[in-house]
């Protein structure tokens, strides 16, 4: 069983209404459902995983309730093209109201830094006045109620006190993911049709949809061995939450002891973990792909290892500010990677830029992406340059961030990665190079909030962007159609976030005891504490992590050559780029037993081995997906905090 791309029995011509209409109504109750589960209940992680579990969800009982309805009246039963065009909208209208976005722009706009300068962060009262009036809500009682809670939304005087914040953060975030959504389409042809990437995650949707044909996946037996081996361990697991004296599976992080000899507790803690969905992840890629995820992890340890016994650091295990730098490693190794895969891509681009100027090109030709960014980059510089930052700083920062964007997305299309850590920061990277004393303070408080944005890469809408160009490649409706449901569920996806988020706090309140520290208090104090490190310690080029930098820099570009120069070359460079990501600490294991299985398949049972074995792997993705999302149904049903799967 091999991935299929969308089949052509669908009529074609024009947008599937159906399936859009049904992914911009669904997508708000879904996603009010997810951020309560998790903000509030705490049963479910709605939210930072590559492949999310409520599209999943909602794709798992679509698909059966099509399969149901197609023995009745086939009119009424969903298309394969059609659940798939929802999946791919409630995914990325999920990412857009989760890590980096919606999720974090709330607790900001809410006014954090004014909650947190009266809460013990004194200091920060000195520039609360330089904060932008439209960055964050002024009137004093929505204020107090937003965090106090025992309130609603639905007032007059909230709704128009949120009106000018909310339309600034929203017109920001939608430029940003149109802009997004162009770099996707400018890459798509070479990633897509010409490299043939594997796009690991489309493997589970693709065989789901299935429905207008005999539904091989559905009655395979290896695929419901797999599912319920999941479903099992995680329902004991939840049930062993409840009651601890049920034994439990347990295939979480267990923490294994430093080794107690110098040099070798350089290694620090090991973690081992048996998560059954990364192990089903790991065993769709190819080896090389499997083994550089893995085995870089491990030579960062020997990195840590070497360091210690070089006197370079005083303790071992993973660290973001000790030698080797992992981290800061790994952002030249983005920057440059980046650079590369967009190298790749410059005939595109050529013809693009050719076919806008002289309107000559054919109609495969994406001259609407360039003039997408030509229009929404020039738009968001514009927007940071209104509160006084520098035109090429913020220039800067954005061309970072696309680069970071653009890896992220790599690294997912090649290894299905659960987690798209990013290293550090692009702006902890512009500061590193030219140092933060280049802007005023007034300057920095405004900068301060872009960090929102840039702090993390979790679900960064390019991955879900170019998952969905993928699954719908040879979609009878075009990629027109693909990409104007893509622009609903973004303007749906943002929206819906606002308000669900907005509908939450205001019940409950952000400061209140019942609303969980992690996203809503504490990411309202990232960028400004951040700034206020900024305001305290005005610092020049950091010569350490520019030559960490560098370092990273080079060997990626030299992994890069030797595996297109190099025919026996057995490395993957994506390895090295994901090797110090606090992620790996996790998931580092689950990628070597996956290796290890696959390994052994192609050696004594060849490729018709593993083609016979491959739906039992993608039954544990499944089932590790269906089962905790259906705990956490319950568990928001009687108000019970629930076992999280993955990765808490």
């Amino acid at each position: 069983m091999l991935p299929r791309t969308a089949d052509n029995s669908t009529r074609a011509g024009g947008l599937p209404w159906r399936a859009v209409v049904l992914g911009a109504v669904l997508l708000p109750p879904l996603t009010l459902f997810g951020l309560y589960s998790y903000i509030i209940v705490q049963t479910a992680t709605w939210m930072g995983d590559t492949m999310l579990r409520g599209p999943v969800f909602l794709l798992f009982l679509l698909t059966l309730l099509s399969l149901g309805l197609r023995r009745v009246s086939r009119r009424w039963a969903l298309r394969r093209e059609e659940l798939l065009l929802i999946y791919a909208m409630t995914s990325l209208g999920t990412a857009l109201c989760g890590v980096g976005w919606a999720m974090f722009v709330v607790p900001s706009m809410s006014g954090g830094p004014k909650f947190f300068a009266e809460h013990g962060q004194t200091a920060w009262a000195t520039w609360l006045d330089l904060i932008p009036r439209w960055f964050m809500v002024q009137d004093a009682e929505t204020f107090h109620d937003l965090w106090e809670g025992h309130s609603t939304l639905y007032t007059a005087r909230h709704l128009r006190a949120l009106l000018l914040p909310g339309l600034t953060w929203t017109a920001f975030m939608l430029l940003l993911v149109t802009a997004l959504q162009c770099l996707a389409e400018l890459v798509r042809r070479q990633w897509i049709e010409r490299e043939r990437l594997t796009f690991p995650l489309t493997y589970l949707p693709l065989e789901m949809a299935q429905v207008e044909r005999p539904a091989p996946f559905w009655k395979n037996r290896l695929m419901w061995a797999g599912f319920f081996t999941a479903a099992f361990i995680e329902s004991l697991n939840s049930v062993h939450y409840l009651y601890p004296a049920v034994p439990e599976i347990h295939v979480k992080v267990t923490r294994l002891p430093v080794p107690a000899v110098r040099p070798w507790n350089g290694l620090g803690s090991i973690w081992i973990a048996f998560y059954p969905f990364v192990i089903g992840i790991g065993y769709l890629l190819s080896l090389d792909i499997s083994l550089s995820i893995w085995l870089f992890f491990v030579l960062t340890r020997v990195q840590d290892v070497i360091a210690l016994s070089l006197g370079f650091r005083d303790r071992g295990g993973w660290s973001v500010n000790l030698p080797p730098y992992h981290l800061k490693q790994d952002a030249g190794a983005f920057i440059v990677l980046a650079l590369l895969v967009l190298w790749r891509c410059r005939r595109d681009f050529l013809a693009a830029l050719r076919g806008l100027l002289f309107w000559s090109a054919g109609r495969e030709t994406p001259r609407w992406a360039v003039v997408g960014l030509l229009v929404t980059v020039p738009l968001m510089l514009f927007f940071w340059t209104q509160v006084g930052i520098p035109l090429w700083v913020m220039a800067a920062a954005l061309g970072l961030y696309l680069l970071y964007a653009t890896t992220v997305s790599r690294l997912v299309a090649e290894s299905g990665t659960p987690s798209a850590m990013a290293p550090i920061s692009p702006q902890e990277v512009l500061f590193s190079l030219a140092g933060v004393d280049l802007l005023t303070k007034k300057q920095l408080v405004a900068f301060a909030w872009f960090r929102i944005f840039d702090e993390r890469f979790y679900d960064n809408p390019a991955i879900h962007q170019l998952t969905t160009m993928r699954l719908l490649q040879d979609s009878p409706r075009g990629r027109r159609g693909v990409h104007l449901a893509l622009t609903v569920a973004a303007v749906v996806g943002i929206l819906g976030g606002l308000w669900a988020l907005l509908h939450i706090y205001f019940a409950y309140g952000l400061a209140s005891a019942q609303v969980r520290g992690w996203p809503s208090r504490s990411v309202a104090q990232i960028p400004f504490r951040l700034l206020q490190a900024w305001l305290d310690q005005p610092r020049g080029p950091e010569v350490t992590t520019i030559t960490a930098l560098a370092a990273g820099a080079v060997v990626m570009a030299g992994l890069m050559f030797l595996r297109q120069r190099v025919l026996w070359w057995p490395i993957h460079p994506i390895g090295y780029a994901m090797a110090g990501n606090w992620a790996m600490q996790e998931l580092w294991f689950p990628f070597f037993v996956a290796w290890m299985l696959k390994w052994l398949t192609l050696r004594y049972g060849g490729m018709r081995l593993y083609r016979r074995v491959l739906p039992f792997f993608l039954g544990l993705i499944l089932g590790d997906y269906i089962l905790p999302l259906c705990w956490a149904i319950y568990g928001v049903l009687i108000g019970q905090q629930m076992y999280l799967a993955y990765p808490h």
